[in-house]
């Protein structure tokens, strides 16, 4: 051996990184003849060529792991420890580990349980990621083996490997027993005997490093798998288990040559330094996904069949095909990822928990002042938590999105963009106030049925559409709201990712309004730059967000006056700029919406139409300002309307006082007391029915914050918290549902609302004085702040718990077991008796209507609140004035329809008995003569 190496200079070996590289795939290939060609059970083992060729490819590979326990004490011997490094080995597999089991978890129609969301979050401690688990482990001991490494002498350090290769790797061989739980290799302490044996090499020298070492070590490698193999061939299959595994004597010693020969090679070429330096950090990422379980349980078993009797050309062939295609396609993934990870600035917050740990050490060992020097030089704290915040919630809402049939409101909204697809006209088609939204679904409708063929499973992959759409809202909300307050930004984003209007998880016009209003705001609000295309980027999404709610259009015109205000009293002002560039993008949406709706229905339709339309009986006529104070309180619990008229109140008297700033504490602990009376007053409903009414309480101490500001944030006053305020009344205007509407409209003032309340605590805490005489104004400050936080953080748990425990329209989830596994709805789980008797019944509607699906395809009208049965009978066009019909008294629209449209007369019709519709209605409203098919569910009516 050589001289020991100067570890402190020593210069990037792109022969180690090189190995790295050479590892993972021979990992592949070991993975590959395991799990697809079971190399270690074929029947009957006739050692041909092809399977002879299998075991000297597999013995070739075995290499691999070994090679990265040693790498990491080649390299771990001059590194400096970092919790870091573990925080970010931990996010980087919890990540692709969660994107794989729901694939996984869906591609087998399973539902996640709890025990399933432990699993995915605590994946290094499962042993699933042996490797990374042990490591886990090693790492955290590797300071003190390092200590070691570098204490010990040559000879007792030697001694050591020496004494180790017996009692672990030539012991169990002969005795075939594992009394040091070595485990073939897959264990903690086969791994740090690696790391021991690579430290070892660090610190004295590579056994072959004179002239042609690396030729000389792959020559002792090949020589060593060529003996392996031959003694594979010749011995009984009762040996092979024991021969080739990672701790094997012979395996190990073919390890340690294949190291040498990496760590030994030069490498001069500067495009191949480039190609191995950019290859060599997706390493762990290629790993983590290769074991992740949709690739791990479905992918990789079925890629061979049954090649015993093959050629072996073609074997080899096969599997360095498949090698090379696993390696490129997890690579292309793991730099997707790190992509994403430095976007989110996921190094700066595996640097906060750092802090954060080390600002532990420095508290548990009385050193008070550096702990807090510490955690205040860290600024990114709030991104930390917002980061980690957002990985559970995602956990959460993934858990949450298949749970819970919403039954004819859900599937109303794919419904009716799939009958506009199908040929339907607005206006003249569909007599619904709320069409519009329609138009923007109708991509994703069209993409999903093209792709599929038909609409099974289309009410789930609307959910996730939503899900995907809504994160990416909530991640844009917290990049611009983050500027104006950290901590603010990452609660609001965390609250509004959680929080779905209604609790219904798909793709509907009260998630697209709120989210595009929300949206829309924060860029406003935090808009310096005024540049063209984003704005109007901005005023195009709120276009889209008008089709939602078509009253937000008031709130288009009212940033038109309030820009000519402020164009008036300051001509240098921006805000008309800003304002003529956000219109520009709403005439852009509006005019393509314009050309759709001319081209489908005709402009002497609409004006023919407008009238039925405008009579939905669904919703309500435009409300006088004494109707929408009354509905206020429609729906709410009793007293509420005494707590809302007391804040009112308590707003007024804020509003007038002068000297508000210094009465702080006196505004916040009324204004909490009166918004926890209301929560109070709905907790034993909220799970049950008032799902949206911990938002307005929200609003109020989101309110009173922003009047105790000192520097309020004029722009996030005026785009955020008046919009989301306003939004409430625009929504009540076209909706039958008072409060519970409202209540799901003032979300959008609440997340204004929480960023005021946390920079109310940053100035509050900023006032601070250490002067004695002021002591109690200091507690009432920390007061003040500690109820801000705490009402906020309550509101947020009670949200989770809600959500938890709420379904629209179905049962709870901890009652549901079973998913539908046919129809629109495939993928849902419902409970057998959710409480409505569509839900109850829609298995049994599915085969009933199934004759109905047998027919040839015509126009056909369902005459019960069912709209999920036209996606079940999408081959036939929809013949209903609406695809929502509530009652019976909708016959009389349904006959007016008839004599307005002749030509949408049904060749079908579908109702089900539980309706109690009695057929001679039905066959009177219909009118002409109709084939009867009875079943025990309902009718099928075919024209004769």
């Amino acid at each position: 051996m050589q001289k020991p190496l100067n570890l402190s200079n020593r210069e990037r070996n792109y022969g180690l990184d090189l190995l790295r590289i050479l590892s993972i795939l021979a990992v592949t290939v070991t993975h590959l003849l395991n799990l697809s060609i079971k190399l270690y059970n074929p029947a009957p083992m006739s050692f041909s060529a092809a399977p002879a060729v299998m075991w000297l490819m597999f013995i070739a590979a075995m290499f691999s792991v070994n090679c990265f326990g040693l790498i990491s004490g080649y390299v771990g011997l001059s590194s400096k420890f970092s919790i870091r490094k573990l925080v970010g080995f931990w996010l980087q597999l919890f990540v692709i580990n969660l994107i794989s089991s729901v694939i996984y978890y869906y591609a087998e129609g399973w539902l996640i349980s709890w025990k399933d969301l432990g699993d995915i979050l605590l994946i290094i401690t499962k042993n699933h990621y042996w490797y990374m688990t042990a490591y886990f482990l090693l790492y955290l001991c590797s300071p003190v083996l390092n200590a070691a490494i570098q204490k010990l002498s040559r000879e007792l350090l030697l001694g050591l490997l020496l004494a180790g290769f017996l009692l672990f790797s030539v012991v169990p061989v002969l005795t075939q027993t594992d009394t040091y739980y070595v485990k073939d290799g897959y264990s903690f302490v086969w791994l740090a005997y690696l790391y021991v044996a690579g430290g070892y090499f660090a610190r004295f020298g590579l056994p072959f490093q004179k002239k042609h070492a690396s030729l000389k070590a792959f020559a002792c490698y090949a020589v060593t798998c060529l003996v392996l193999w031959v003694m594979i061939l010749k011995l009984g299959e009762r040996w092979h288990h024991n021969l080739v595994t990672y701790s094997s004597p012979l395996i190990l010693i073919l390890s340690l040559f294949f190291f040498n020969f990496a760590a030994s090679l030069r490498i001069s070429a500067g495009w191949l330094k480039k190609t191995i330096a950019f290859l060599a950090p997706l390493v762990l990422g290629i790993y983590f996904i290769q074991l992740s379980p949709w690739v791990w349980y479905r992918f990789l078993p079925n890629l061979f069949g049954d090649l015993t009797g093959a050629n072996f050309v073609l074997v080899m062939v096969q599997m360095i095909g498949y090698t090379l295609a696993i390696f490129v396609v997890s690579a292309v993934l793991e730099y997707l990822r790190m992509l994403l990870f430095r976007q989110a600035r996921i190094p700066d917050v595996c640097g906060a928990v750092e802090s954060l740990c080390k600002a532990v050490v420095l508290g548990l060992t009385g050193k008070g002042k550096e702990m807090k020097a510490v955690i205040k030089k860290n600024k990114n704290l709030s991104h930390a938590v917002f980061v980690f915040g957002f990985l559970l919630a995602m956990v959460f809402c993934i858990w949450k999105l298949p749970y819970g049939f919403g039954g004819n409101d859900e599937s109303l909204y794919v419904t009716l963009p799939a009958r506009l697809l199908s040929g339907a006209k607005l206006f003249a088609d569909e007599w619904n106030l709320g069409q519009f939204y329609a138009v923007e679904l109708m991509p994703f409708v069209w993409l999903f049925k093209t792709i599929t063929g038909s609409s099974e499973g289309i009410m789930l992959a609307m959910r996730w559409v939503y899900l995907a759409l809504h994160t990416a809202c909530v991640l844009f909300v917290y990049s611009r709201l983050k500027k104006v307050n950290g901590w603010g930004a990452a609660i609001a984003s965390l609250l509004m990712l959680v929080f779905t209007p209604y609790d219904i998880m798909g793709m509907s016009y009260n998630n697209i309004a709120l989210d595009t209003l929300i949206l829309c705001g924060a860029y406003l609000a935090t808009d310096t730059k005024h540049k063209a295309v984003p704005l109007m980027l901005c005023g195009a999404l709120y276009a889209l967000s008008v089709l939602g709610a078509p009253f937000l259009a008031l709130l288009f015109f009212l940033y038109g006056i309030f820009a000519l205000c402020c164009r008036r009293k300051d001509k240098a002002s921006p805000v008309m700029r800003q304002f003529l560039f956000f219109a520009a993008g709403v005439v852009a949406c509006a005019a393509v919406f314009l050309v759709f709706m001319l081209a489908n229905t005709g402009i002497e339709n609409i004006f023919k139409y407008i009238s039925h339309v405008l009579n939905d009986p669904q919703h309500s006529e435009v409300s006088s300002f004494s109707r929408i104070l009354t509905s206020v309180f429609e729906r709410t619990p009793k007293y509420t309307a005494l707590l809302y008229g007391a804040y009112a109140l308590l707003f007024a008297v804020m509003a007038f006082d002068r000297k508000r700033h210094a009465h702080h504490f006196v505004y916040i602990t009324a204004t909490a007391a009166i918004a926890g009376g209301c929560i109070l007053l709905l907790l034993p409903h909220l799970p049950v029915y008032y799902y949206n009414h911990i938002y307005p309480p929200l609003a109020m101490v989101g309110l009173t914050a922003c009047m105790l500001l000192k520097k309020r944030p004029a722009p996030m006053v005026c785009y955020m918290l008046i919009p989301g305020l306003l939004y409430g009344v625009c929504v009540h205007i076209g909706s039958n549902q008072g409060a519970y509407a409202i209540s799901m409209a003032l979300f959008a003032a609440a997340v204004p609302g929480i960023v005021f309340c946390m920079m109310l605590c940053g100035e509050l805490l900023a006032e601070r004085t250490a002067s004695a005489e002021k002591k109690l104004p200091n507690a009432l400050r920390l007061l003040s702040c500690l109820c801000l936080i705490g009402y906020i953080g309550g509101t947020g748990l009670l949200s989770v718990y809600i959500k938890k425990n709420h379904t629209f329209q179905d049962a709870s989830p901890a009652f549901i077991s079973q998913t539908f596994d046919k129809g629109p709805a495939k993928g849902i789980a419902s409970s057998e008796d959710p409480g409505t008797t569509t839900n109850a019944n829609y298995r049994a509607v599915y085969d009933d209507m199934q004759y109905l699906c047998s027919l040839t395809p015509g126009k056909v009208v369902i005459l019960d609140n069912c709209t999920w049965g036209y996606l079940i009978a999408d081959m036939h066009q929809c013949a209903s004035y609406s695809t929502w019909m509530t009652d019976w008294g909708s016959f009389e629209r349904l006959t007016e329809y008839y004599t307005l449209r002749p030509e949408n007369k049904p060749d079908y019709a579908y109702f089900t008995k539980a309706s109690k519709l009695p057929l001679e209605n039905a066959l009177t409203v219909l009118g002409g003569e109709w084939d009867v098919h009875e079943t025990d569910i309902g009718y099928t009516l075919v024209r004769k």
